[in-house]
């Protein structure tokens, strides 16, 4: 068994968190308190997590996190979005990597991957 599922690393000492207890907030979310493996240090966090089921028929694919720039391949952000039909979601979108740049449209129907559409000037 993984004893840091989560991959995350205490920022005082670096060692790996372990989770000491969680509480659902409610469907969509849980708090969670972490620990610091690392016996000396023992460092002790708190937050929420968000739980996004994969293939969730209600918001289509989760589209807002799934969003690549076409050119460097890092993640983008959603500048903006309007929703025209119940079941489309037209996002506009920018690169978070600066030296990229890159900007563009983009829309998801329900029930399948998001695509980019096109590059903006």
């Amino acid at each position: 068994m993984n004893s840091n599922p989560l991959g995350l690393k205490c920022m005082k000492c670096k060692g790996d968190l372990r989770i000491r207890h969680c509480q659902a907030e409610n469907p969509m979310a849980q708090k969670m308190y972490l620990e610091c493996q690392n016996s000396p240090c023992g460092q002790l966090y708190s937050g929420v997590a968000v739980i996004y089921p994969e293939g969730d028929e209600q918001n289509g694919s989760r589209a807002r996190d799934r969003w690549k720039c076409p050119c460097c391949d890092s993640w983008c952000r959603i500048r903006t979005s309007k929703k025209p039909a119940p079941s489309l979601r037209i996002v506009y979108l920018e690169c978070r990597q600066e030296s990229c740049g890159w900007r563009g449209k983009g829309e998801c129907l329900d029930g399948e991957p998001p695509r980019i559409t096109g590059g903006l000037q």
